[in-house]
């Protein structure tokens, strides 16, 4: 091989390798994970105006009467699901429906993703028993099992979080997480997205509560009668400072994927995780305070708690 051929030859490996290295930087939130969350739009309202809002979709191995399977729960918030604000606690409401846009494996239209409707209530107006919210009024999460709407004549293109992904609120601070560190929220703000595939925009964020204390917040809101009156909210809250806009509601909080290190005060040393960070959800956005700039993201722990409750109510049947 003359000297220009292998000049040529060294040139093709080297923006090979460099591509393949580009290809295989994970970032700081995996792509892959992008279609595990969803963008939910709510029956139009009075000014025709229809609500966009998030979910985001996590599984786990169950056994119901007998029978192993992975079942698949859509999370999001209970003011998503119907009339539900902190004032009043309850949801008196449920909406008919939400169209819930889930990814699909083709595209024949051009697009990667199509809207499903999800009935949530019965004739008498009743939630099904699908829909199961947190019992606590002040906790406003909700999840929503999904079954016919996975069936394959969908053509779902199925990503979610396992329920190993969700890190409990006193596990945060384990992973080398704590206030003042960047986290994530990804959901439909304005209701952006991407046009081919419905991707969700990405958006940073800074905790700004100590993980594993619990949270209170004192604020005004109004409630059913348009009313302005005092709210108390407390439990495993997560305060989290960053531009979260009308759209994000539902969407998870995910730490981002790096390798972390602390000085641990004992030893005066730096110490190093052992291994990057997984793409933990941490919590799920429910609202921003006023002009604060604060916004209140309820733990995993409140979605763990739904799921086993659902699974028991199952196999109590």
């Amino acid at each position: 091989m003359n000297r220009k051929l292998f000049s040529l030859a060294i040139i093709f490996l080297l923006s090979f390798t460099i591509t393949l290295q580009a290809r295989e930087q994970p970032g700081r939130v995996k792509t892959e994970i992008l279609k595990a969350v969803v963008r939910i739009e709510l029956p139009p309202g009075e000014n025709g105006f229809t609500p966009i809002g998030t979910g985001f979709l996590v599984s786990r191995e169950v056994a119901i009467e007998g029978t192993l399977t992975r079942k698949t729960f859509l999370v999001t918030n209970k003011h998503i699901l119907g009339d539900w604000n902190a004032a009043d606690g309850n949801i008196a409401d449920y909406h008919d429906w939400i169209n819930v846009y889930l990814y699909r494996t083709t595209a024949a239209s051009g697009l990667y993703h199509k809207p499903l409707k999800i009935i949530l209530k019965d004739k008498d107006g009743k939630p099904l028993r699908k829909v199961k919210i947190h019992p606590n009024p002040v906790i406003d999460v909700g999840i929503i099992a999904l079954d016919e709407e996975l069936s394959p004549s969908n053509d779902i293109d199925l990503v979610s979080f396992d329920v190993d992904d969700l890190l409990p609120f006193n596990g945060i601070s384990t992973w080398f997480a704590g206030i003042g560190d960047q986290v994530f929220v990804m959901g439909y703000p304005l209701g952006m997205s991407s046009l081919q595939n419905n991707y969700p925009i990405v958006k940073p964020g800074y905790i700004a509560s100590p993980p594993g204390e619990e949270f209170v917040v004192n604020y005004p809101c109004k409630n059913r009668k348009n009313e302005l009156v005092n709210t108390r909210i407390a439990g495993r809250i997560l305060a989290v400072d960053g531009l979260i806009a009308a759209g994000n509601s539902g969407g998870p909080v995910v730490l981002p994927v790096e390798t972390k290190t602390l000085r641990d005060p004992k030893i005066n040393q730096l110490r190093r995780s052992s291994e990057a960070t997984k793409t933990f959800v941490i919590g799920v956005v429910s609202s921003v305070l006023g002009h604060s700039g604060v916004n209140i993201a309820y733990s995993s722990d409140y979605i763990l708690f739904l799921i086993e409750q659902y699974v028991t109510d199952q196999n109590a049947k």
